[in-house]
C-alpha cells in the first residue's frame, strides 16, 4: 500500500539523526532545499528518501543552502 501526502521539507517530522541536520537549518534555508528537491524528485520523493538524505547527504543539503560542507554550515551557525 502507498501513503502519500504533501507536506513542506520546513514542517517533516525527521527521525534518526535526520533530525540534527535540520535543525541546522532555517527555515528559508529548509524552502531552497525544497526547491531542488522537487526539481530532482518531482513529488515522488518517499519519506524514508526524504530522511536518508538529511542523514547521510549532508554536505549535499550544505551545498544547496551555500556551503561547500556540513562543517561549514555548522560552523557559521556558531558564529
Amino acid at each position: 500500500m502507498t501513503v502519500r501526502y504533501n507536506v513542506s521539507v520546513r514542517s517533516f517530522s525527521f527521525w534518526g539523526d535526520a533530525i540534527n541536520t535540520r535543525c541546522v537549518l532555517s527555515d528559508e534555508q529548509c524552502d531552497m532545499v525544497e526547491m531542488v528537491l522537487r526539481n530532482e524528485y518531482g513529488d515522488a520523493i518517499s519519506a524514508c528518501t526524504l530522511n536518508d538524505i538529511f542523514e547521510y547527504d549532508r554536505d549535499y543539503i550544505a551545498n544547496i543552502v551555500g556551503y561547500a560542507s556540513f562543517r561549514d554550515l555548522l560552523e557559521s551557525d556558531d558564529e
